[in-house]
């Protein structure tokens, strides 16, 4: 049995205050979400300021962040800000804005990723809340760690494409400040802090022209429940997956004298998304939890309540199972059984795996 250094808690997403209590009681310690306001316009990447730019994935105001942390509070857990994206000069007044009202209404926490907006925030006394360092921010390495430090964040959120081993080695090093780590769903191959893509646009397009804009008029269960009805799952998400830019179709063009062996041209996406929404790490909580990492993190703000508690649910038990089986290979037997179960054999597997290095 490992020994006891760490209890990995659970960050889970939410979009909605009525889902605070239920994933808090699913085993979620602490909650993160976004706020997306009807008057900040109809182009929502110009009125957002996290990196999840569509009404499905943010409350709708701060009145609801308000009733999120007194929910959350009252189940014992704990609420987070994402104001997670890169910012022009002109929208920094915003941002500050922007997060101290989320201070104002109770959020425990923020989650930033620009430097300059840090900075801006350790000259207010980060309104009396702490901060934690985006996985858009791409820490990588250990001086990435010393130089947050010193900005005052308490937690680095590490990218997704981060190894096991270079996850260990930080923990090492850096034993005074909080880490988080991606454990399931969504798993780009690209690096969020490098993307310039644009990501969520899908939605408006399958809307009649009225409906675009108006804020939470525009909702996935309109799409999936009246547009896509019918339709299969594999079909809906095809669907989505059509409309992000990095998963478009690209024509490719090489020198043969520089890469030996290479068709000259070529067509194909940059990465494959047929595993993209199933990634997992469960496999993998008993070495993180050795490995000191206190949270570990569920994506998918825009999914259904349902989906979120019962992912939640899943790893909760899977991080359970590290303190009471003999040794990892007693764990691994179990939390793959587990997985089958809940999700199937088709989704459990190393092209599902988040660490398969």
């Amino acid at each position: 049995m490992i020994k006891e250094k760490v209890q990995l808690k659970i960050a889970s997403p939410l979009h909605s205050p009525q889902e605070a209590v239920p994933l808090i009681k699913r085993g979620a310690s602490e909650l993160y979400c976004g706020v997306l306001e009807k008057n900040t316009g109809s182009y929502y990447y110009s009125g957002c300021f996290n990196t999840r730019a569509v009404p499905t994935a943010n409350l709708a105001s701060f009145e609801e962040l308000e009733r999120t942390v007194e929910e959350a509070h009252s189940a014992g857990g704990k609420v987070s800000l994402a104001i997670n994206k890169f910012y022009a000069q002109k929208q920094y007044d915003q941002a500050l804005l922007h997060a101290e009202k989320g201070a104002e209404k109770g959020a425990d926490s923020l989650i930033v990723s620009d430097i300059a907006l840090m900075l801006k925030l350790k000259k207010h006394g980060f309104f009396g809340k702490k901060f934690y360092v985006s996985s858009v921010a791409a820490v990588y390495n250990s001086e990435s760690v010393d130089f947050y430090k010193q900005l005052g964040a308490s937690r680095i959120i590490l990218p997704s494409q981060i190894t096991l081993e270079e996850i260990k080695g930080l923990k090492e090093r850096h034993k005074d400040i909080e880490f988080e780590v991606f454990i399931f769903n969504n798993q780009c191959h690209n690096i969020n802090g490098f993307c310039g893509f644009l990501h969520g646009i899908y939605a408006e397009m399958f809307l009649p022209k009225f409906m675009r804009g108006k804020g939470r008029l525009m909702r996935k269960s309109f799409i999936s429940n009246f547009l896509l009805r019918g339709f299969s799952e594999k079909f809906k998400n095809m669907i989505t997956l059509k409309t992000f830019g990095c998963l478009q179709t690209f024509e490719l063009r090489f020198e043969k004298k520089l890469n030996a062996g290479v068709p000259s041209e070529g067509r194909g996406i940059i990465w494959d998304p047929g595993t993209y929404f199933y990634r997992c790490g469960a496999c993998f909580l008993y070495r993180l939890k050795g490995a000191g990492v206190e949270f570990v993190k569920i994506i998918g703000r825009n999914r259904t309540t349902a989906t979120k508690l019962n992912d939640t649910e899943f790893i909760s038990r899977a991080a359970g199972l590290t303190g009471t089986v003999g040794g990892e290979a007693e764990f691994l037997e179990k939390v793959k059984r587990m997985r089958i179960k809940i999700y199937g054999h088709k989704k459990c597997g190393g092209q599902y795996c988040y660490f398969n290095d």
